[in-house]
């Protein structure tokens, strides 16, 4: 999700977590701190959880909405920038209205715009304020750079993924949803979606529907950035492949196209979501045939902590990948998950994890989305330094991290 497009269309939708953060860092922090935010203070009686409150103070840091200081105490900023989501509804109306579908095969006048039936003009305004939209004249088109990520035809399509940051992520990134976890430290999606719903895993069985268009959002949106991620992975000695929790095979298939080599890619995921994975991998895999194959399997399941329920236990790969697996989970199920790779990996082989790393000050771009991990999945984003400390007790260390063009690095791992 690096183009430009992209990157616009992502900027768009975070202004809802920009603004869920200073909201509830407004009206349920400040007034429970009265204007002093310590955490101690603000955690001894239990009313909020001390590990999450410290998070969303520094997310709040990073907006400029709290300053922490040299103690580690927070202060609240002097003149605070104030957050809309104004950005992300013209976005979410833009998809709703089909606007987007119809500009994305050319401009309209703007009195025919104006004259549909689902027409805001706020909404509009927004919209061109944002610069998802361009004026020529009389004549309104898409934003040049948003064509092919807002055209359906196109492989990189991202309508999927906005409607789905809308249902999704902007009910659960909620002042709710955040009040709510740094109240308890957990994920929020029982509070917001309903008891059954306890992980967003569990999508596929309550709201099948949802789960469809997110997963297929999400193929979408990462088909460029895997395949540039595929780029900067050495594949000597690489002849067969275990991608742990991979869905519907992007990274898969742009590890496949960038090595002519490996004759065996296996997806390893929960059996519930196969159907669904295989159809989207055939929908966007075109005439190409590629050495990928699906093993179900539950990576928290299996009589051996040290191998992957579903596999056969002497089996062996040159490389395994866990990508944005990691960041989903605590530090105690995130180790069970590397123990149970890595009895995979062959002798001389390389785990690969494929996340977003903090900075060591915790202070920088992931802390938002440090919070999503928290309310999705009571998971975390880590700094390098935490998933050293994590692959040494999985007996893994760490060999070096990858700098890579898009939101995730390379972590590249071996046996301890």
């Amino acid at each position: 999700m690096t183009n430009a497009g992209a990157m616009k269309l992502l900027k768009a939708a975070r202004t809802v977590q920009e603004w869920a953060v200073a909201e509830t860092f407004q009206k349920v922090v400040l007034k429970a701190a009265n204007g002093r935010l310590e955490v101690a203070s603000l955690t001894r009686n239990g009313e909020y959880h001390a590990d999450a409150l410290t998070r969303f103070l520094n997310a709040a840091a990073f907006l400029g909405l709290a300053a922490r200081e040299a103690t580690g105490q927070y202060s609240v900023a002097v003149n605070a920038p104030k957050y809309r989501r104004d950005s992300a509804d013209a976005l979410f109306w833009l998809l709703n209205s089909g606007l987007a579908n119809l500009l994305s095969t050319g401009s309209m006048h703007l009195k025919t715009i104006s004259a549909s039936s689902g027409f805001e003009p706020d909404m509009y305004s927004a919209a061109v304020g944002a610069e998802l939209l361009s004026e020529k004249g009389d004549h309104v088109s898409l934003s040049p750079d948003l064509i092919e990520v807002l055209s359906p035809e196109s492989r990189t399509y991202m309508g999927l993924w906005v409607k789905n940051y809308e249902r999704v992520m902007s009910k659960i990134f909620s002042p709710k949803g955040l009040s709510g976890a740094i109240r308890d430290g957990r994920t929020q999606w029982p509070a917001i979606f309903g008891a059954e719903v306890s992980n967003p895993f569990l999508l596929t069985k309550v709201y099948p529907g949802i789960f469809n268009d997110l997963m297929e959002g999400m193929h979408q949106a990462n088909i460029t950035d895997d395949e540039k991620l595929a780029a900067q992975v050495d594949k000597t000695g690489v002849w067969n492949v275990l991608d742990i929790g991979g869905a519907s095979g992007a990274w898969a298939t742009a590890l496949a196209d960038s090595s002519s080599q490996i004759e065996d890619i296996q997806i390893y995921d929960l059996r519930d979501g196969m159907p669904l994975y295989q159809a989207i991998y055939k929908r966007f895999a075109a005439s190409k045939t590629r050495p990928i194959r699906w093993v179900d399997g539950n990576f928290f399941e299996g009589d051996r902590l040290d191998r992957l329920a579903g596999l056969p236990e002497d089996k062996t790969f040159d490389l395994v990948s866990l990508g944005w697996i990691i960041h989903d989970w605590t530090d105690e199920q995130a180790v069970q998950i590397l123990k149970r790779a890595a009895g995979h990996l062959h002798k001389n082989g390389r785990l690969l994890l494929l996340e977003s790393i903090m900075d060591d000050d915790r202070l920088g771009r992931v802390t938002l989305a440090d919070l999503t991990m928290l309310v999705q999945t009571g998971g975390r984003e880590r700094t390098i330094g935490d998933y050293s400390a994590l692959l040494s007790k999985a007996g893994l260390k760490l060999k070096k991290v990858i700098n890579t063009p898009t939101r995730r690095q390379i972590i590249e791992t071996v046996h301890g």
